[in-house]
């Protein structure tokens, strides 16, 4: 499925965080990175300003659809999740990956 940001978004900005796997994440690094890493604490404590500027706010990770709406229900996520196997925006921008269990995902 290919998503279109500017149908997503308008004329918003769009604020994208990817979810690291890391072969210390649970299941293998099939979750991300416990909920207190820097990064994720970061990303969350800033939603409220996101929003009060009108931006949409979605977040990339290589989880199967279900996994991500199991996680999210657990922690309260409430912005767009995509689910990426691919890793498709490492395509067009330099983002870090590294593998684990064969697997690429975001840093």
């Amino acid at each position: 499925m290919t998503v279109d940001v500017s149908e997503l978004t308008g004329e918003s900005p769009f604020v994208i965080y990817f979810y690291p796997g890391t072969p210390c994440s649970f299941d293998d690094g099939h979750d991300s990175p416990a909920l207190d890493a820097a990064p994720h604490r970061a990303f969350s404590a800033r939603q409220a300003d996101f929003l009060a500027r009108n931006c949409v706010v979605g977040g990339f990770s290589i989880q199967p659809h279900e996994e991500q709406r199991a996680a999210a229900s657990e922690t309260d996520i409430e912005h767009l999740l995509v689910t990426d196997p691919e890793l498709r925006p490492t395509w067009h921008f330099d983002l870090r990956t590294s593998t684990v269990d064969n697997l690429r995902w975001y840093c």
